[in-house]
């Protein structure tokens, strides 16, 4: 029985990397104007510096957010808690809004300085934004799960008035690069952006995954972690210190993508079970199937004219949110 198991788990694992890899052709090959197929208008040198990069980013920053996501809803124990609703993300993109402003993050150049900057910012911003929600969720030293969900919500909207306040007040020369972040976008990004990322990338996840055990504890609550002889507070700091790197650093390249950390999790707790051993590297390839899929969508939903990212992550993130509540509320009952 246990072979016949992990037999349809190995066979379960290829059939994700073969999507995977079909979700990276479907957006190297489609764009606004060609079919679902592909174009042969565009040779291989076009495909590989406009639409490759764009791929590899929405690949990566889907496991940055889906990743971020896991982490947060293991270490909150609400299956709802993702970075755009703590707070983390609406602190990154304030960050990065702060700094196009202030003229710290190279403007409209996306050359390693000005993403260097931009990420420095989003950072300051994400990490600013945590540590105001764990000074407000902590008790005698001790970090509460649910006052840090409720408080990172509180925190978030109050950041996205000012950010939208700050876009209202500015000069017509930023406010355009402030509406990228605000609403979501791959568009316009090279291989910069992308070898720029990969480094917060490799740290956020590697951390992520030597918390994988320590994380497996808390599934059952932070008393039985205790029991179990786990440090518990040096658990929440580190994953609360990945989830603000993934989500800050995704913020810095494509801006504020509402609920994409939300889904990647429950379909790979549901197809993979609790383990965070399986639980890390699926949220990390579900999330980039579904960026690349929603990012194909924002450009060929509209011919001639591109969707910003975040409606559409938005728009299926909100409608999976109502179903999920929907589905705690008849098993209150």
């Amino acid at each position: 029985m246990q072979s016949r198991q992990k037999t349809g788990s190995i066979h379960f694992w290829i059939i994700l990397i073969l999507i995977w890899l079909a979700s990276a052709w479907m957006g190297c090959v489609n764009g606004p104007g060609s079919g679902w197929f592909g174009s042969a208008e565009l040779d291989w040198e076009t495909q590989w510096s406009i639409r490759g990069p764009r791929v590899a980013l929405a690949l990566l920053i889907g496991a940055h957010l889906g990743v971020a996501g896991a982490l947060l809803q293991t270490l909150f124990r609400n299956p709802l808690a993702e970075p755009y609703i703590t707070g983390v993300s609406s602190g990154a993109a304030l960050g990065a809004t702060m700094g196009i402003a202030l003229g710290v993050t190279g403007g409209t150049q996306w050359g390693w300085g000005g993403w260097t900057g931009m990420t420095l910012s989003a950072l300051i911003g994400a990490g600013m934004a945590t540590l105001i929600v764990v000074r407000v969720a902590s008790r005698n030293g001790a970090l509460e799960s649910a006052r840090l969900l409720l408080a990172g919500v509180a925190l978030g909207g109050l950041l996205q008035a000012i950010t939208a306040l700050m876009t209202l007040q500015a000069n017509p020369f930023w406010v355009r690069g402030a509406l990228f972040w605000l609403l979501g976008s791959l568009a316009y990004l090279d291989w910069t952006a992308f070898y720029s990322l990969l480094p917060f990338t490799l740290i956020a996840l590697g951390l992520s995954w030597a918390l994988r055990g320590g994380l497996d504890g808390f599934r059952f609550g932070e008393i039985d972690a205790y029991h179990l002889g786990l440090p518990v507070e040096k658990i929440k700091w580190l994953t609360l210190t990945a989830a603000c790197l993934l989500s800050a650093s995704a913020v810095a390249v494509a801006g504020s993508i509402a609920f994409a950390g939300l889904l990647a999790p429950h379909m790979a707790r549901r197809w993979f079970g609790s383990s965070h051993s399986l639980v890390i590297p699926a949220s990390a390839l579900l999330g980039g199937i579904l960026l690349t899929f929603s990012d194909l969508i924002a450009r060929m939903m509209m011919p001639g004219r591109e969707i910003p990212l975040g409606v559409i992550t938005g728009f299926t993130g909100c409608l999976f949110f109502l179903a999920a509540l929907n589905g705690m509320k008849k098993n209150e009952r």
